[in-house]
């Protein structure tokens, strides 16, 4: 079989794909309930940096906060303006997760002001999240997920189907219920 013309397209086939999955497994972290794998000082897109950050307030409803493609000074700019105002960001149970979950839009100490502090582990999450995402996209990173769920939150994907946050409202019939994103015990490298 060795000398078969189609043989050594298949060891080729199986050394790439072993050489892929070292790949990924070298490109992978141990994630800890108490520590962030997203950190501080990174940048985004000046483009990115010009969303709008809209807060609402649905009174009995709850409170909302999206943020676009926001990233850390822009997170940073609507959380000082919302302490000018009285508002506490961190009393926010409705999450849109910034820029597809992108790890360069969002820090520790950033999250610690507009979701809140690290939780203990176990602790029942009181606030919803939800990251919009193309089908095939390599987002939302699992340290963002991590990071939120971390801080409270249920993090919900929408990325083959739409979803809907109702509170006081009927169900429909044409949704059902969203299943949570899980905590990763294993997330990106940054390398």
């Amino acid at each position: 079989m060795i000398e078969s013309s189609k043989t050594p397209l298949q060891e080729d086939a199986s050394i790439s794909f072993v050489k892929k999955a070292f790949e990924a497994i070298r490109e992978t972290i141990k994630d800890y309930w108490n520590k962030d794998a997203i950190r501080e000082g990174e940048a985004t897109t000046p483009e990115n940096e010009t969303s709008i950050v809209i807060y609402g307030d649905m009174a009995e409803d709850g409170s909302f906060l999206l943020t676009g493609d926001a990233g850390v000074q822009a997170l940073t700019e609507a959380a000082d303006y919302a302490d000018l105002m009285g508002i506490s960001l961190s009393s926010v149970k409705f999450h849109q997760i910034p820029h597809h979950g992108g790890r360069h839009n969002v820090s520790p100490s950033v999250l610690n002001r507009i979701v809140g502090s690290i939780q203990p582990s176990g602790t029942t999450p009181n606030k919803s999240a939800f990251v919009s995402v193309a089908k095939n996209s390599d987002h939302p990173k699992k340290m963002v997920v991590n990071a939120y769920m971390r801080r409270g939150v249920k993090v919900f994907e929408a990325r083959t189907s739409s979803k809907r946050h109702h509170t006081g409202t009927p169900e429909r019939d044409d949704y059902s219920t969203a299943t949570a994103l899980e905590f990763s015990e294993y997330v990106e490298s940054w390398d």
